[in-house]
């Protein structure tokens, strides 16, 4: 039920608050890639933040692809064509999750394909969850997430909703639509919510 990703902290001024800057960089990595590279085969991509196994899943949502030309044509709109001017560091953890470092590491280098000049940053776990706890870890950084009751609520209301408390991400319609998903006691109506809610953060990636 774990999930690893990469987080933009949207409360902090840099690149990372525009959106097709997030867009670009979610196209940008090669997710099956890490998988088999990485991890060794351990694992396998999601298309949302709501995983298959949870609660409030969508398939038809669509997922992000590695599309080098499409992140490319993305950066330049956002004001950084091939990549030029563009500086992000990627925070990592070190030896909480499967090979968080290593993953970092080679998502860093697939930003690079793109012309952004990314660095990773990675320090033992102590230090790290405590500036994860201050929402202190900017632009970029990694993080596993389980949630034992395989429901989209708990990922939802902790991750994205702006009272979620360790969210960098503020959205006022995912506020609207989370709080309304947690007090929607029909199950085919609050699954409808939630398809709602992976379909805006596809547009607008927390992640």
């Amino acid at each position: 039920l774990r999930q690893l990703f990469i987080a933009f902290n949207t409360l902090t001024p840099g690149p990372q608050q525009n959106k097709l800057v997030r867009q670009a960089l979610n196209y940008a990595v090669d997710v099956p890639s890490i998988v088999k590279n990485v991890l060794g085969g351990r694992g396998y991509e999601l298309t949302s933040p709501i995983p298959p196994n949870y609660f409030g899943y969508d398939a038809s949502v669509p997922g992000y692809k590695h599309d080098v030309a499409k992140a490319k044509e993305l950066l330049a709109k956002a004001g950084f064509p091939d990549g030029k001017g563009l500086s992000l560091v990627v925070n990592a953890p070190i030896g909480r999750y499967n090979r968080d470092r290593e993953v970092a590491e080679a998502i860093a280098g697939q930003f690079k394909t793109v012309g952004i000049d990314a660095t990773v940053r990675a320090q033992e776990w102590v230090s790290y969850s405590d500036q994860n706890n201050r929402r202190a870890l900017t632009p970029l950084y990694e993080l596993g997430w389980n949630q034992p009751s395989a429901d989209a609520d708990g990922i939802v209301t902790s991750l994205f909703m702006s009272t979620g408390p360790i969210s960098t991400y503020n959205n006022p319609e995912i506020d609207k639509l989370g709080d309304q998903a947690r007090g929607e006691l029909d199950p085919v109506k609050r699954k409808a919510l939630y398809k709602k809610i992976a379909l805006i953060l596809r547009d607008d990636p927390p992640w």
